[in-house]
């Protein structure tokens, strides 16, 4: 690979697109709300109506608040489950794909989609043991699996481009 652009093929599934997704969840601290106000949700419904008398007021507000919040993280997987679902129809999120970056920014390519990204538009590059994401906000990416190099210095190289031009450097 030349020092200045780093061209790699991939192919992607859906089952890919919802590593993104739960990488996002485990790494973004408003889902760590979400997911800390479930469990104390729980734990403190469990434990504040044990010795409370069903119809009471205390009872039946606790229970009702209980029961929005499960509610709600339901209708939150729901949706999370439904977009993984999307990605399998949406035009050019799976299949293969060909990413070249270099100091300009970032030519993806896939089946349907070509498309160009400056890197003042990259938030942050993220390398985790099976992925190297290059993410355009805090939840959405592109998702390269590092078994798409030849080596793991070509991972290497492209992930430390991929940093130093993302940062501006």
């Amino acid at each position: 690979m030349a020092e200045d652009e780093y061209t790699v093929r991939y192919d992607l599934e859906a089952a890919d697109n919802w590593e993104l997704t739960k990488f996002v969840f485990r790494t973004t601290p408003r889902y760590w709300a979400l997911h800390g106000a479930l469990i104390l949700g729980t734990s403190w419904l469990a434990g504040s109506i044990r010795g409370l008398e069903a119809g009471s007021g205390a009872f039946d507000l606790r229970l009702a608040l209980g029961v929005l919040g499960f509610m709600a993280a339901f209708d939150y997987l729901v949706q999370r489950v439904k977009s993984v679902h999307r990605v399998r129809r949406t035009a050019g999120l799976v299949g293969p794909h060909e990413l070249r970056i270099s100091p300009a920014g970032l030519y993806g390519k896939s089946t349907d989609i070509e498309s160009h990204v400056d890197w003042s538009h990259i938030d942050r590059v993220v390398e985790t043991d099976t992925w190297i994401y290059l993410f355009l906000n805090r939840v959405s990416a592109v998702i390269v699996p590092r078994s798409a190099f030849a080596t793991a210095a070509d991972r290497t190289a492209f992930a430390s481009a991929a940093q130093r031009w993302a940062s501006g450097l």
